[in-house]
């Protein structure tokens, strides 16, 4: 029996389980099996129906020879007996010989068999697959997959009111978030996961969900929620705050991982983002500031294990229920409140959960003047230490929060700045810097601004929205200011060493910067990032691998850590495990750019084109993508299309000249394509062009994939002296080439290598 399966990525087994690869690997083939299994009506299927659909571009002649190559592949693939051919003209698949999730889909639905469907359901038609020159094939997908989620979507919403029916609104409320996953814009579906939220008796979470909703509808399309959704909000925004309720013990069992092994350690939390019930909705930033402010106070609690905030916000955003967020983050606790702000008064709520049960161990409500805010962050933190159980010395116990500054103004707009910066948009980090700047002339003795200014400007630089030698002397004074103010803050250190390692080259200093941050702080995920970025350019492999598992591990839900450590290790030689890390990133964001790039990448090095062709074809539906077209014709050389990747990296336009080229780490990607199809003197005009741009890629010139072309060139080992790169790297692959021969010439000719 063949296994096929369309409801979610392609596969297609044998009768022994095994992965018909070689059907997979031809994107067309692949789809005219799909075509023939699911058509409607059901049953044969006309050539010169066939013909239209797939080969269009094609004459008669060499349309029918393609078929009729399509058809015998297909065969010897799964069987001649499974392809049956009627009247000379007609093609059509045993239904004897072959199971289909989405016919079986359908069979049962059409039985009442409604959960059943459901299970089998693991994702829309053929998700992420794309045949590109069938326009025709690709507008029958697009009907067939709205059919199918359509039905799916029917079958959800059926059960989920079933089981409110039933008083059962937690897995109601499961079933109305799968609606909403589905389409995120529905305010109806949106309505009803909150109306669940609520009468399960998690209000906090209903706020959450329609916090999430709104922020969407008005980012992305302009518009304002439902009316009903925002009486629904006003209801509870005006509710009365519950009272603390009483905790209840639990067996130790309930907090016991996989397997009976042992749970997270009952002094762990994680912080979720707290919402802001302010009138003003442009107080978002205040509300994170106070969030990421208590997170820092918890995390200097010794004995407390606090989850990051990278990775509270992941599952904020994937509103999931309290058990849910305590399993995925490893904690046993999750604190969660509001922020209100009027004039100069704040109101604070929070109220900390036992994510076993859901209960309160501890909630307040703290009205205060805004100045004292800082004091106010400190009082939370200490509350919540002492909910935990968890003792401080010495006493009086220490303060949990440094200020860094007495003036609420800086304050205030280094927490905007800080929230800009995390957008990542040109727009957003000329905002930020902005911000930044205001918050140092307010007080220049606050080391936070400084840092901010500078990290600002390095991503400017890296992601090319602005030049390497504009941006990086801007973010020089900065980050040394940052320091000078505060020798023990890991964030001005970490700067000064991408700053380094950047721009100026300077090796000793980078590594001493990276290394002095994490002395201060072993735990700072973004300077064990960078640090592994510059290992990796050293040829330090193991170092850069160990470094980006640990900071992956501290982020286990931040897409974008996730992503840049399959990135890295791609570039270490482990392109298999670095796909494992970006199907995790794009599990929590499966529309992230940056997860979808490392992907297709990856791919690329893997020598499956049709994954990488159809993860660069997904890079650009969200928004305009630079790096998809810059992209793709590396992928095209790294599986030896030397004539396509030609094509296209020619078509590009851009030239190896001030400001005819792309910036940040862009270049990469082209001067690679040309060294892979053996253009290599383009390829080291590239190479200069990036080291005269001081663009980021050109550190990585030792390690990335398809180097290996240019490495052997006596010009390369002069450019690796020109940038101060170590030559181990290159002596290893020299060594390994001669191995390589060597090894050839025994297999060839014994006598020869004796």
């Amino acid at each position: 029996m063949i296994r096929l399966r369309t409801l979610g990525l392609l596969d297609l087994r044998g009768s022994q389980g095994q992965e018909l690869r070689p059907v997979l690997a031809q994107p067309k083939r692949a789809a005219l099996l799909v075509y023939l299994a699911l058509a409607r009506p059901r049953g044969p299927h006309r050539r010169d129906t066939l013909l239209a659909l797939f080969w269009p571009e094609l004459d008669g002649e060499h349309a029918r020879n393609s078929l009729s190559q399509a058809v015998h592949f297909l065969r010897r693939s799964i069987g001649a007996e499974s392809l049956i051919t009627g009247n000379g003209d007609e093609l059509q698949l045993a239904s004897q010989g072959l199971w289909c999730d989405a016919l079986a889909f359908e069979e049962v639905l059409d039985a009442g068999r409604v959960s059943d469907a459901i299970d089998l359901y693991q994702g829309d038609l053929l998700e992420g697959f794309h045949v590109g020159d069938a326009p025709a094939f690709e507008h029958w997908l697009d009907t067939e997959r709205t059919w199918l989620a359509n039905r799916h979507g029917k079958a959800l919403e059926a059960v989920a009111e079933q089981r409110e029916m039933m008083g059962d609104y937690e897995a109601a409320v499961s079933l109305w978030r799968r609606l909403a996953s589905r389409d995120p814009y529905c305010s109806r579906v949106a309505l009803r996961v909150m109306q669940g939220l609520s009468a399960a008796g998690d209000p906090a979470a209903a706020m959450r969900h329609a916090q999430a909703h709104e922020a969407l509808l008005r980012d992305e399309l302009q518009i304002e929620p439902d009316q009903k959704i925002q009486a629904l909000v006003q209801q509870l925004h005006t509710a009365p705050i519950p009272e603390p309720q009483q905790r209840v013990a639990r067996e130790q069992s309930a907090f016991t991982g996989p397997a009976g092994l042992p749970g997270p350690p009952r002094e762990s939390v994680a912080v979720l983002p707290f919402l802001n019930l302010s009138p003003d909705p442009d107080q978002e930033y205040f509300a994170e500031g106070m969030t990421e402010e208590i997170l820092n106070a918890l995390a200097k609690v010794p004995g407390l294990k606090v989850a990051s905030r990278t990775s509270a916000l992941a599952v904020h955003r994937l509103n999931l229920e309290m058990r849910s967020i305590g399993d995925r983050l490893g904690v046993r606790t999750v604190l969660e409140g509001s922020v209100r702000r009027a004039g100069n008064r704040v109101r604070i709520t929070a109220q900390l959960i036992n994510v076993a049960d859901g209960y309160h161990l501890w909630s307040e409500t703290y009205d205060r003047e805004l100045g004292a805010v800082f004091e106010l962050q400190d009082q939370i933190s200490h509350a919540i230490a002492a909910a935990l159980e968890l003792r401080l010395s010495p006493s009086p116990p220490p303060a949990l929060v440094r200020s860094g500054t007495a003036s609420l103004a800086a304050y205030e707009l280094y927490l905007r700045g800080r929230y800009l910066w995390n957008i990542r948009t040109p727009d957003s980090l000329q905002k930020g810097i902005a911000c930044f700047q205001r918050a140092i002339a307010a007080d220049r003795s606050y080391a936070l601004p400084h840092s901010g200014l500078a990290d600002s400007y390095h991503l400017l630089a890296l992601y090319g929205m602005m030049r390497a030698r504009e941006a990086y002397p801007q973010a020089r004074k900065p980050a040394a200011r940052a320091v000078e103010i505060d020798p023990r803050m890991a964030e001005g250190h970490s700067s000064l060493g991408c700053i380094a390692f950047s721009y100026d080259h300077d090796w000793a200093v980078a590594d001493r910067e990276f290394r002095t941050a994490l002395e201060i702080n072993p735990t700072y995920t973004w300077a064990l990032h960078w640090y592994a970025w510059f290992l990796l350019a050293m040829n330090r492999i193991d170092e850069a691998i160990a470094h980006i598992r640990r900071a992956a591990e501290l982020e286990p839900l931040s897409p974008i850590l996730l992503a840049r450590t399959g990135h890295i290790l791609c570039f270490a030689g482990l392109p298999e495990e670095g796909l494992r890390y970006c199907e995790r990133a794009l599990e929590l964001d499966p529309t992230f750019a940056v997860a979808q790039e490392v992907s297709a990448l990856i791919y690329g090095r893997l020598s499956r084109l049709p994954e990488a062709t159809a993860m660069l074809a997904q890079l650009g539906t969200r928004q305009p993508s630079r790096a998809a077209p810059i992209l793709l014709p590396y992928v095209h050389a790294l599986v030896g299309e030397s004539c396509k990747a030609r094509e296209l990296v020619d078509g590009l336009g851009y030239s190896p000249e001030p400001g005819r080229g792309p910036l940040g780490y862009l270049p990469l990607w082209i001067c690679g394509t040309y060294a892979l199809i053996g253009e290599l003197d383009l390829a080291f005009r590239w190479l200069a062009y990036m080291y005269d741009e001081r663009a980021f890629s050109v550190v990585l010139c030792n390690v990335v994939p398809g180097f290996e072309n240019l490495r052997p060139d006596s010009r390369f080992r002069e450019w690796l002296k020109r940038i101060g790169l170590p030559i181990l790297g290159l002596m290893m692959n020299l060594m390994s080439c001669l191995s390589e021969m060597a090894e050839g010439v025994a297999v060839l000719n014994p006598q020869i290598a004796a």
